[in-house]
């Protein structure tokens, strides 16, 4: 099991947004994250990614040679009020907010894109995707200042991994332009491609086809499958496109309300009359003896 999603529990004040989630993502697997707006998914994601540490839980991370890496373990504590007035404490939580959290498991080998396009559109299609790549250069002051050997290499390799995936999505041709400039659908594709880059062992995509139009849809679900079969990515997505969460799952986990409601293969979800109730609201008295 790639991923292992344990009791997961998040609160926000009286409101539990999570309530004793638990599911498995395996390796080299498509698993969709399903349900009705407001059921939870993007809270779950933003768990597992780090941009939320969860009230309670287990988040297991085990990649093929990797050792398990508890995520909510090296997300340190939640924020608290009283920090603000503690220069020491806020320091540190700022510090780790600033290159902890999501960033350790980056390193650990989950990445994530958002609902929303978050692009530095004013930056090239190419500057995008050095951008990301920031934890595999070389950082040296000196060696930046002298192009030193090492420095040049890793700059080299990091332009060269751009291009791969920029060659991949088909938009290799918009390298030099800038990012706001691309249309929506090449601007969807630019930031699957800058999470890639970061060389994950599991990409988490939240709602990839949202604005999209059926051919580019399309298309996506051929990138998608592609990473899976040819650069054997784990891919965990959310996505309101039944049509396309169907087509390319292996496994299918569906959250309502904060509670995992029914797990499967997708024909097995799209019989399922608890799911059908949650997506309906079919009343009890017309569900079927």
């Amino acid at each position: 099991m790639l991923l292992s999603v344990e009791n997961l529990t998040m609160k926000f004040g009286g409101v539990v947004a999570l309530n004793q989630v638990g599911f498995g993502v395996e390796e080299g697997s498509i698993t969709a994250l399903i349900g009705p707006n407001g059921a939870g998914k993007t809270t779950a994601f933003n768990c597992i990614t780090g941009f939320y540490k969860a009230s309670s839980g287990r988040l297991t991370f085990s990649g093929r040679d990797q050792e398990p890496v508890d995520i909510l373990a090296i997300l340190g504590e939640n924020f608290q009020l009283g920090d603000l007035l503690n220069p020491v404490a806020f320091a540190r939580r700022l510090y780790f907010k600033m290159f902890g959290g999501a960033h350790r498991v980056t390193r650990a080998g989950v990445v994530r894109t958002f609902q929303n396009v978050r692009l530095f559109k004013e930056m090239t299609v190419m500057e995008n995707l050095l951008v990301a790549q920031r934890q595999q250069v070389n950082h040296n002051l000196l060696a930046g200042f002298f192009k030193s050997r090492a420095y040049l290499k890793a700059e080299a390799e990091a332009v060269d991994r751009g291009v791969k995936w920029l060659e991949f999505f088909g938009i290799l041709d918009s390298a030099n332009r800038l990012a706001g400039e691309l249309a929506y659908g090449d601007q969807r594709l630019l930031e699957i491609a800058r999470a890639l880059c970061t060389e994950p062992k599991l990409i988490c995509l939240d709602e990839p086809a949202a604005g999209l139009n059926p051919r580019e849809t399309e298309l996506l679900n051929s990138h998608i499958r592609q990473l899976r079969d040819k650069f054997n990515i784990t891919i965990l997505l959310i996505e309101h496109d039944m049509g396309l969460v169907m087509d390319i799952s292996d496994h299918v986990v569906v959250l309502d309300h904060g509670e995992v409601i029914a797990a499967g293969t997708p024909l097995q979800i799209q019989n399922s009359a608890v799911v059908t109730k949650a997506y309906l609201g079919i009343a009890d008295d017309e569900e079927e003896v």
